[in-house]
């Protein structure tokens, strides 16, 4: 896992960004739209130099009577203007390679859409902010929806602000039971560097997206493929340290992922057990 590249800049060009999205609003939602400019930007301000106080925000500031207004700050990300179709643009275009290619959620399938990290429809007034909107899969979009805490406790990495994503956290094992296959197992493991806060954040994270049972799904097609070369290597003539290199080899080609990449850890396991491996029934 790693963090993705933001693009909003400065506080002064989310604030220019918005400002440009309700100005190209016509008749009476533009009217609307300008009037509560201010105490939208006095939310953003919170967000952007206050996240650490995120997670105990009450309620929006629009109240349940301000129904319009809430539709109105939505309908700016629903039917986009000129302006935030460039800024959609900008923040797919501005990822790394591996998360054009690969959620920064799960790392398992293309992101094609954007997640509102604090859900729209609890808080219409971060809809086009664009440190809310995070590039993600339909999967984990839909699965993680307007979700982002309980109890006033974040429940989500979040791929901008969390700076933690360079610990190392995730780890694979193989399990051997006398059968043509290992087990794989995946755990996360706190280290030292990491609070208790950040993480119980990554094990919700993990939790609530199923990512454990997804990657051991995944890894199970890969490792009886990589099962069957170790062994038609080794039958060729290859030694253990030779097979063993190739192998680290795969996950060392995949550090772009970061330190968390369950591939990294899959190989990282494979390749210290080709012993058990070749000694397979």
């Amino acid at each position: 896992m790693i963090n993705c590249n933001y693009v909003g800049g400065e506080n002064i060009d989310e604030t220019l960004r918005f400002v440009n999205i309700i100005n190209e609003k016509n008749g009476d939602r533009g009217i609307r739209l300008t009037s509560i400019q201010q105490r939208v930007l006095n939310r953003y301000d919170f967000y952007l130099n206050h996240f650490e106080e995120i997670e105990n925000m009450e309620n929006s500031i629009f109240s349940i009577q301000e129904t319009d207004y809430k539709n109105d700050l939505k309908h700016c990300y629903k039917v986009g203007t000129n302006t935030f179709r460039i800024i959609r643009g900008e923040i797919f275009n501005s990822q790394s390679n591996q998360l054009k290619a690969y959620c920064p959620y799960c790392l398992l399938n293309t992101p094609t859409t954007l997640d509102h990290y604090i859900g729209q429809t609890e808080f219409p007034e971060f809809s086009v902010l664009i440190k809310n909107l995070i590039p993600c899969c339909y999967v984990c979009n839909k699965k993680k929806d307007d979700i982002w805490r309980n109890n006033n406790r974040r429940r989500y990495i979040h791929f901008y602000n969390d700076n933690f994503l360079n610990n190392r956290f995730l780890y694979a094992n193989l399990e051997f039971n006398n059968s043509d296959v290992p087990n794989i197992n995946f755990e996360l493991i706190k280290p030292p560097n990491l609070t208790d806060y950040e993480f119980e954040i990554i094990s919700w994270h993990f939790e609530d997206l199923d990512l454990r049972n997804k990657y051991i799904e995944r890894s199970n097609a890969i490792l009886s493929s990589e099962i069957q070369i170790i062994l038609h290597s080794y039958e060729r003539g290859n030694t253990i340290d030779t097979i063993r290199e190739v192998v680290r080899d795969k996950y060392i080609y995949t550090t772009g992922f970061g330190l968390n990449y369950w591939q990294n850890c899959l190989y990282e396991t494979i390749s210290n057990n080709i012993e058990n491996i070749i000694n397979i029934n």
